[in-house]
């Protein structure tokens, strides 16, 4: 399943009949998607697309630990980088 097709499910998933090949959405009732729509669908793409790279939660912990330890700021650069590269709208 394409990232955009998980993105209209994630969101809208009881409001939606199908997702034509072309991405193209057939709302239940009929209506034509609105740029509020098509926001909350962007946004959630930003969050499928940064939840693929960021860390588990217990090495970025870790990373954090031995930030503090070790006087480094891996972890933040790591963060940095994701956001720079998928930024939210």
């Amino acid at each position: 399943m394409s990232d955009y097709r998980q993105a209209v499910l994630n969101v809208y998933a009881d409001s939606v009949n199908t997702i034509g090949s072309d991405d193209s959405i057939d709302w239940l009732d009929g209506h034509d998607t609105t740029p509020e729509e098509t926001d909350n669908i962007n946004i959630e793409l930003v969050r499928i697309a940064r939840g693929s790279v960021f860390l588990p939660i217990s090495e970025q912990l870790d990373q954090i630990y031995w930030d503090r330890k070790n006087g480094t700021n891996t972890w933040e650069e790591g963060i940095d980088a994701i956001k720079t590269k998928y930024p939210k709208g």
